[in-house]
């Protein structure tokens, strides 16, 4: 018996020996290993930052409409601004461009598309007269605003159905026309006022809209809440006035205006005039004045005008030209605009500044955050349709 307990007991010691040995190897002779290299082992990948960096900025450039100024009859290349950030919105000027111009940037374009969910809009100003970019080879001179709206309503019909179905050959999204400010004695012969009389503007107006219309080109109804009595250019000054009712008129006709043609889609431009009912401040950089128009129709989309223009910069606080362009921008996104529209004499360095900071302020600020992811899911739907 005594030999049998004294025997488990040997074999218990070997057992416990045996498994101390298989995972802490106590009897084993020491190997000196070489400290691991493990950087120069990996292989260099993208930083996942600046990778969710740059889809961040092609998401935030949705809101910026932004200048393209082409010369005719040159190979039309992209700008690499437009390339590396893909903005939702391009607007087209030039002097007198013609169809293959517009056709090699369709070309451009179309490679371009293929990469996003979003395809890049390209717009023109087309108030027609002197200064219609659109004027060149396979284009009509469009007459003046002015001059149009004094050509009997059958003219009229038929000078705007030509020019849409011409813009609509070279793909044209969108137009920053017509204008619906009501002109007074003092501005009347101003040729991108239509007339003094706020139902002549409503009428031709309204057929301008429709011919657009017809062909899928969307009409940007300008300048929120009428300029008309404005006898200053904001391009060198701010300048406040005093709304009347009659400078309201045209846009509520048109934005009430339930005639499937015209109520398809609908946007307007809102100006950086200075309203006196809204304290003097900038109308598209005010809540309240904002507000005025979206509240006729809250599906409008709400394009700010030119944030170069020098009126933007204007601090009402100081009376001096201070704000930054990036200043500007954030104001008008808070104030309740959906497309920022940046003129041509904003370079690209400067949009890449505010881009970053839209970055900044996405990832910081969430009540811009939600005014930004709005106005995404609007301009989107708008694209859809």
């Amino acid at each position: 018996m005594r030999n049998t307990l004294f025997l488990i007991a040997v074999l218990s010691m070997i057992a416990v020996l045996a498994v101390a040995n298989y995972f802490f190897q106590p009897f084993a002779p020491r190997k000196t290993t070489k400290p691991a290299t493990l950087i120069t082992q990996i292989t260099p990948t993208r930083s996942p930052t600046n990778e969710s960096t740059k889809q961040l900025k092609i998401k935030l450039a949705q809101l910026f409409l932004v200048p393209l100024v082409l010369t005719p009859q040159t190979k039309t290349d992209l700008p690499q601004w437009i390339k590396a950030n893909r903005p939702g919105m391009i607007l087209i000027s030039g002097h007198k461009l013609d169809v293959p111009t517009l056709d090699q940037l369709n070309q451009a374009l179309a490679k371009l598309n293929q990469k996003q969910p979003e395809p890049i809009w390209t717009g023109v100003i087309n108030d027609g007269g002197e200064e219609q970019s659109l004027s060149g080879e396979g284009f009509t001179p469009l007459p003046s605003w002015r001059r149009l709206c004094h050509l009997s309503p059958h003219q009229a019909k038929t000078e705007l159905a030509s020019a849409a179905a011409e813009l609509a050959n070279v793909k044209i999204n969108f137009v920053l026309s017509p204008s619906l400010d009501v002109a007074t004695s003092s501005t009347a012969l101003n040729p991108h006022l239509c007339s003094t009389n706020a139902n002549r503007v409503t009428r031709y107006a309204m057929d301008y809209i429709s011919a657009m219309n017809k062909v899928g080109i969307l009409s940007v109804l300008k300048h929120f809440p009428g300029t008309g009595r404005l006898k200053s250019d904001l391009t060198d000054k701010f300048a406040t006035i005093k709304i009347a009712q009659t400078d309201l008129v045209p846009f509520k006709t048109v934005i009430d205006q339930e005639d499937q043609p015209i109520s398809t889609k609908k946007a307007v431009l809102v100006s950086l005039v200075g309203v006196e009912q809204s304290g003097g401040m900038a109308c598209a950089l005010t809540p309240q004045c904002v507000k005025q128009i979206a509240a006729v129709n809250d599906e409008l989309l709400l394009f700010t005008d030119d944030l170069s223009l020098k009126a933007a910069r204007f601090d009402p606080q100081t009376k001096e030209y201070t704000r930054t362009l990036s200043q500007v921008a954030r104001q008008a996104v808070v104030a309740g605009n959906n497309v920022l529209y940046f003129g041509d004499q904003v370079s690209y360095a400067q949009l890449d500044q505010v881009l970053n900071n839209f970055v900044d302020w996405y990832q910081k600020d969430s009540q811009f955050k939600n005014k930004v992811d709005r106005s995404l899911v609007k301009i989107s739907r708008f694209k859809s349709i």
